[in-house]
Order: structure tokens, then sequence, then C-alpha cells
């Protein structure tokens, strides 16, 4: 399991999605982008409008491919912050699903709530250590997902230490 997809902390564990689904997104759309300009090329010539196929310094090709990079830039940048900024985080108490860009959002489901966690691969996640774990709490009548983590065994054994270790503690409710 890679250090940076997670990390051990005293009382917690940071989980972050595999970085290969990444990496595997970022060269999907620059795939996607060379094959929407091989497309427009071929188009053109179609079209029977001539393209410089030197490479030239007017000032309209310079901005326009200024302008392609900067998209394209962008686009790359928006993927790496999203994956940054969406990442699970497993307490002693309950796990914890943090995303967003621009503004945070957090939603929290309680471990003693969970009543069986799996995980799933397919052939690539098998290949590549990565897939998706799955917890189900009767509770909430739902199933929490944990999408495109790095080695989800290792995780689900993480989720069942934890699990066995609050059902050991003494869970009392303070009054005053």
């Amino acid at each position: 399991m890679d250090k940076k997809d997670i990390t051990q902390y005293s009382n917690y564990l940071v989980i972050r999605k595999s970085a290969i689904v990444l990496l595997i997104r970022i060269i999907s759309f620059e795939l996607l982008i060379g094959i929407l300009y091989l497309a427009l090329r071929i188009g053109l010539r179609f079209l029977d409008i001539q393209l410089d196929l030197e490479l030239s310094l007017d000032p309209l090709s310079i901005i326009k491919s200024f302008l392609f990079i900067t998209i394209e830039i962008t686009v790359v940048g928006f993927i790496i912050l999203k994956w940054i900024n969406n990442y699970y985080i497993l307490t002693p108490f309950e796990i914890k699903y943090v995303t967003g860009i621009f503004s945070k959002r957090e939603m929290n489901y309680s471990i003693k709530n969970l009543q069986s966690i799996s995980y799933e691969q397919g052939l690539v996640g098998r290949i590549f250590h990565f897939g998706n774990v799955k917890a189900y709490s009767p509770a909430l009548q739902q199933e929490l997902f944990l999408s495109e983590v790095s080695n989800p065994q290792q995780i689900v054994e993480n989720i069942k230490d934890v699990l066995e270790e609050s059902s050991n503690k003494a869970q009392f409710i303070m009054r005053r």
C-alpha cells in the first residue's frame, strides 16, 4: 500500500483514492484531447481547409496554442484537485467522507452501526491494487462506498480491527 494513499496517525487513518486511478483519468483525458484534435484536423482536411502543418509564429497561431494549453492545464489541475480533496478518515468511532474543492462537505458514518463490510476489485483493480469497499449500516439502511481506494483488502482489515476494538471498549453515556 502506498504511504501517500493511507496515512496512519495516532487515533485515525486517512484513506485517499488510488493514485493509479488519478493517473488513468489524466491519461484518458489526454487521449481524448488527442483524438479530438485528430478528428478536427481530418474534418478540416475533408472540407479542403488548409492548415499550416509546420510550426508557425504568427500571432493567431500562438494565441490558439496558448488557449488550448491553458484549457488543458486547467482541466488536468481540476482532476488533481478533485483527487486531493476527496478522501476518507477512519477513526475509532466513525468513518468520515470529506469532499469538495471550493467548499468542503463532510459525511460521518458511525462504526458501531456497521453490520457487514466487503470489498470488490475488477481485473484492472487487481492488477493495480485498487478497488471499492462496501460497508452496510442497518441503522441507516444504506451502504457506504469507499470507492477507488488503494489496497481495499487491507482497508477492510483495518475497519474490522477498529470494529473489534470499539466493541471491546465499554460505551458510557454521560448525564448531568
